[in-house]
């Protein structure tokens, strides 16, 4: 079972506070489990269901916002709902010589901004 659908259940079944690190006993449980929470709702499967950037900042500056309900996690290796060869379609990596040259001979981008 991979770390995020263990970590996904944990939280689930209100027993993710195992899961932290006893190195980490300075640091509120609760703020702990607030960021496991927020971690949670970024990897919703429907990306419309996944917070902004500037929305994950706000939940991790204000604990007066109610946070959502996430539901089961969307990229998990052994999920059922994804091969790893849908993995590497979404990553990009079907379709590439070992040189990194594509098979279709298209141009790579220019990695560095303009």
């Amino acid at each position: 079972m991979s770390n995020l659908l263990q970590a996904w259940r944990s939280w689930r079944e209100g027993k993710a506070q195992n899961m932290i690190d006893p190195a980490l006993n300075n640091i509120s449980p609760n703020e702990i489990m607030r960021c496991i929470h927020i971690g949670l709702l970024c990897v919703q499967e429907n990306v419309v269901d996944r917070p902004t950037m500037a929305a994950v900042a706000l939940m991790l500056n204000s604990y007066s916002l109610t946070l959502s309900i996430p539901s089961k996690p969307a990229y998990f290796y052994g999920s059922g709902t994804r091969s790893l060869q849908d993995m590497d379609l979404w990553a990009g990596n079907i379709g590439s010589t070992t040189s990194g040259e594509s098979m279709n001979h298209a141009s790579n981008t220019d990695p560095y901004p303009r």
